[in-house]
């Protein structure tokens, strides 16, 4: 074996166990180092004339501290107590209400609220995430376990249940309601934009497997449905007749062929995307 590479080895040996060392007393020093500083604070604290350290022939190191985890202990149980909660909904509201403090309080209240464990099944760890770019990973905790609505009937769901699988598609309708503004379009227009947001996130959480999710975006269709939008849904279609560059509407036969285009094999890489079927007409202007 060379030198260099024999060198090489025994120095990385020797980083790797002062790295480990490092990792071991950190946590133990500042355990004990901590442990002082509660000692010397809760001294401070407790009332000299209510300290069992004032009367007894000799101190006791800790007694303080004791004494303070029998007091919170109290407070923690009288807190649930229909009184105790009473009376911290009004500490609450004080603190909210004072500047500076209340920012100091708010990010407190959600930082000891994310760690607690309020549910028996709610099982925090550590885990390593892919952040902030791919090759790096993070340390970070598992606070919580995605069990929402999207969560249950996406990923885990219909995936490990088997209802999709690589080579499954997800596509969603939308049209330029989503950030234009129209007469009698407001409630589909949220409903468009809430959509595409779901769209994107199920592509993201599933494209790892195969799957795809994509908005096929038509423009003005003559249907029924457009009917029911606005009264004025005539003038809509004559209006996009003269601002689409191909001088027509869309046809329910557009979208379908659109549709047909990304189930192929050759689109299996188009995901989390809006793909445009309106011969141009996002382009031209407003209705």
């Amino acid at each position: 074996m060379p030198k260099n590479k024999k060198k090489k080895s025994i120095t990385l040996i020797l980083r790797n166990y002062f790295i480990t060392g490092v990792v071991v007393l950190i946590p133990i020093g500042f355990t004990l180092y901590l442990s002082k500083v509660l000692i010397g604070i809760s001294s401070k604290i407790i009332p000299e004339n209510i300290n069992p350290n004032s009367y007894l022939p000799f101190a006791i190191p800790g007694v303080e501290i004791l004494i303070s985890v029998i007091f919170i202990t109290i407070v923690g149980g009288l807190s649930l107590s229909f009184l105790g909660k009473r009376i911290l909904k009004l500490i609450d509201d004080l603190f909210k209400r004072i500047p500076v403090l209340r920012t100091i309080y708010s990010a407190i209240v959600q930082m000891t609220e994310t760690f607690s464990n309020k549910d028996d099944n709610d099982k925090k760890s550590v885990v390593l995430v892919e952040y902030p770019r791919k090759g790096v990973w993070a340390v970070g905790f598992a606070t919580k376990e995605n069990t929402g609505e999207m969560s249950i009937k996406t990923k885990q769901k219909l995936y490990l249940d088997e209802l999709l699988g690589a080579g499954s598609r997800i596509i969603g309708l939308t049209s330029e309601g989503n950030y234009l503004a129209m007469e009698g379009y407001g409630p589909v227009s949220v409903a468009k934009v809430a959509m595409e947001a779901i769209i994107r996130q199920i592509g993201w959480e599933l494209g790892q497997y195969g799957i795809t999710a994509n908005s096929v975006q038509a423009g003005v269709t003559p249907t029924r449905a457009l009917t029911k939008i606005n009264d004025k849904w005539e003038d809509w279609v004559e209006n996009t007749k003269k601002r689409n560059p191909m001088r027509r509407t869309t046809t329910p036969e557009d979208v379908a062929g659109t549709v047909s285009m990304l189930l192929q094999p050759e689109a299996d890489f188009i995901n989390c995307s809006i793909i445009y079927c309106d011969g141009g007409e996002h382009r031209s202007g407003t209705i």
